[in-house]
């Protein structure tokens, strides 16, 4: 009897098992994409995008919890979470002079998504080496030097940079190149540039994607674009403005008069005719 019993206990646990392993399994898996950037003003942003495949493609997990931790070997600081926005984002921004555990400039970034009734739980982790990126302008030969240091203050060579100029709505690129055995790059600048009315760029050093250093910026103002007044005309009268063509209005006015005195003409003519007695 009791080896009956057992029996039946054995039976019952393995299809509870059998039965949460086939929820598990049921649940869609989560997928993220994790990016650091390094910011021109020194603070740090890490995005982190939750989401999941179906038939018709990504779609992305709004109001998913994630959380963010910064570690190494010896050391893990939780940084804080963040809950995804309706495209799945979730963005953090560590203030400039906040103290990372790090190793030789190295942390690892970490993420964490509990996961819910229908998606399965993420983790996701990123090295990344903390290096500066910095201007070296030379204002005679209007060039401008990328310089790319390690958290020691020792070159970084083979690393690709890019330079660009701001411009209204996007960047306006100058070249790219890997920085030589001194952890510098030389850009020559155009000097047709427009810029504001005192001829005022802004110049854009960027570290794009790279495997080791993620994302970096740095921004410098200078005064090597050609003056220039940027002035807002009168908006004339035009078929897709608010404001119709004169010629159109008077048109359409026309055509209301025709139609309000033919109407009353007609009201008129109706009113004339002799009632049969």
């Amino acid at each position: 009897m009791k080896s009956s019993y057992k029996l039946v206990l054995v039976l019952v646990g393995v299809l509870l098992i059998a039965g949460i392993d086939s929820f598990a399994q049921n649940k869609e898996k989560a997928r993220n994409k994790f990016e650091y950037e390094k910011l021109y003003n020194g603070n740090k942003k890490l995005s982190a995008r939750i989401f999941v495949k179906t038939n018709s493609g990504l779609v992305g997990v709004p109001g998913a919890e994630v959380s963010f931790a910064a570690e190494t070997d010896s050391a893990k600081v939780k940084l804080g979470k963040v809950t995804t926005d309706e495209d799945g984002w979730a963005y953090l921004i560590i203030e400039k002079g906040y103290e990372l555990p790090q190793i030789d400039g190295k942390t690892t970034f970490g993420l964490t998504y509990a996961g819910n009734d229908s998606i399965k739980r993420l983790t996701d982790d990123m090295d990344i080496t903390d290096v500066n990126l910095s201007f070296k302008l030379d204002e005679e030969g209007k060039t401008a030097a990328l310089v790319v240091t390690d958290f020691a203050g020792q070159p970084v060579d083979r690393t690709k940079v890019k330079l660009a100029v701001k411009r209204l709505y996007s960047l306006l690129p100058i070249g790219d190149e890997r920085t030589d055995s001194t952890g510098m790059m030389t850009f020559e600048v155009p000097e047709d540039i427009p810029g504001d009315a005192e001829g005022n760029i802004t110049l854009v050093g960027i570290i794009e994607r790279d495997r080791k250093f993620g994302n970096v910026e740095i921004r410098q103002d200078v005064n090597w674009g050609i003056p220039n007044t940027y002035s807002v005309s009168e908006e004339k009268r035009n078929l897709w403005t608010q404001s119709a063509p004169t010629w159109m209005q008077v048109m359409v006015f026309g055509v209301f008069i025709v139609v309000a005195v033919f109407f009353f003409y007609a009201l008129y003519q109706v009113v004339m005719i002799p009632k049969d007695r």
